[in-house]
């Protein structure tokens, strides 16, 4: 899945596409650098990373490159790759993504919300998630055994090849937890009673659930004079169609949404965006902040059809003088102003995000 104009769009933790490594493919590890360079084709604007004898293919590389720049030709062992290439993450897909729209967010501006309403492709993320198999099949037939084979193989397959789990009986179990607590602060302590493992046997396997993208945490914002909870998170899954009760989906939509934002603005445009949450010692909350350099952006609260607006909202937008807030609703149809607030529909306020 591609965001913005650079394609493909990669893993976390692999190196950008516009790197190639002779050295990681197997079939080339035997041959001899000209008979290397005889099978290898470098398109425009590659770098090359070899593990050969730099003298004995230099010749031959220089051949074969479309154009040559300035500086030296191979980059020897022990050189720094530091802005050589770039990460970014993979997020499922989205709104925005699926109508085709390039970003068009500029930060500490108002979200460029949607001029038309596209209900029947919010429903379908809202329905079927959105990784692209039981998205784009829409069967829920389909949709089913890819809940049970994901986490089945998740477990069993994916996670023991990488980590060491003693009990995977409770790590799949934990797993089937979740679901139910999206959109609630995260509680370790509440986890390890119900399971009855040590808090660290938890907090290991949740940090597993994470690096295998199951689950992701946004964690409260933290201001002077606000009372803030501060260490507790809120938890999210990546596949918000696991999610049974419907305004926890809709709420876990909308995060995953506003994390791809924020993702997209600090991989690709070198912005230090954030999301998190607020919520103080007398439990008012507001479900989504967006910050950039830690400074208020836009609030976010979801509802799944009220229209009246949250006093929450107003209480923080107050307090931290928050340049823009929107309470988006479910039910389509809905933008007009109440209160400085923007109340508008999630078809069309998704449609302005990435």
């Amino acid at each position: 899945m591609n965001i913005g104009s650079e394609r493909p769009f990669v893993k976390p933790a692999l190196r950008s596409t516009r790197r190639a490594s002779a050295s990681s493919i197997s079939s080339f590890s035997a041959l001899r650098p000209e008979e290397l360079f005889e099978r290898l084709v470098i398109p425009q604007g590659f770098e090359v990373d070899v593990a050969v004898e730099a003298d004995a293919i230099e010749p031959a590389l220089a051949e074969r490159l479309p154009e040559k720049g300035d500086g030296p030709l191979l980059r020897r062992g022990g050189d720094s790759l530091q802005g050589r290439y770039h990460d970014y993450r993979l997020h499922p897909f989205s709104l925005a993504e699926l109508l085709g729209d390039p970003p068009r967010l500029e930060v500490m501006k108002e979200i460029p919300v949607g001029d038309r309403p596209h209900p029947e492709e919010f429903e379908a993320l809202f329905k079927f998630g959105g990784f692209p198999e039981p998205l784009f099949r829409a069967d829920e037939r389909l949709l089913r055994r890819w809940h049970n084979e994901k986490i089945e193989r998740m477990v069993r397959e994916e996670i023991t090849e990488i980590e060491q789990v003693r009990d995977l009986g409770r790590l799949k179990l934990l797993s089937d937890m979740l679901p139910a607590r999206v959109g609630s602060l995260l509680s370790v302590n509440a986890l390890r009673e119900e399971l009855e493992v040590s808090h660290r046997a938890v907090s290991s396997w949740l940090g597993i659930l994470e690096t295998f993208y199951y689950q992701f945490g946004i964690h409260p914002y933290v201001g002077k004079a606000l009372r803030s909870i501060k260490k507790q998170p809120k938890l999210y899954l990546w596949d918000w169609s696991e999610v049974d009760d419907h305004p926890a989906r809709f709420e876990n939509l909308v995060a995953a949404h506003l994390l791809k934002a924020c993702h997209y603005l600090h991989d690709r445009e070198g912005h230090k965006a954030a999301l998190h949450f607020l919520r103080n010692v007398d439990k008012k909350e507001v479900d989504f902040l967006v910050t950039v350099d830690q400074k208020p952006w836009f609030a976010v609260e979801t509802k799944l059809s009220e229209r009246s607006v949250s006093p929450s909202i107003l209480y923080y937008q107050e307090r931290l003088k928050i340049p823009f807030v929107y309470q988006v609703i479910r039910e389509p149809g809905a933008h007009r102003f109440m209160s400085g607030v923007r109340v508008i529909s999630a078809d069309r306020f998704l449609a302005g995000l990435v």
